[in-house]
């Protein structure tokens, strides 16, 4: 296993349709923890423009069908090698 200190941008369903985002569900995407947990997303935005104060970038958005808060207070994830 190797930790590659992985930062994800999720936002939940509800949000993502309001906003008229196209969630691809298609994929099959998870992240294991360190406790062998797997945490499993409902689909991705793709290319999503993010823009804070004249900075652009665009991002992968990953999609909950609810939140979880373990997501977001850094919880550790492995990736399988």
């Amino acid at each position: 296993m190797l930790d590659i200190k992985v930062e994800v941008n999720i936002i939940i369903r509800a949000v993502a349709d309001e906003l008229g985002l196209l969630v691809r569900t298609d994929l099959l995407l998870a992240l294991k923890a360190v406790s062998r947990d797997t945490r499993v997303f409902n689909g991705a935005c793709k290319d999503i423009k993010i823009d804070i104060k004249g900075v652009v970038n665009y991002q992968m958005l990953l999609v909950l069908n609810k939140s979880e808060h373990t997501l977001i207070l850094r919880a550790l994830f492995f990736y399988n090698a």
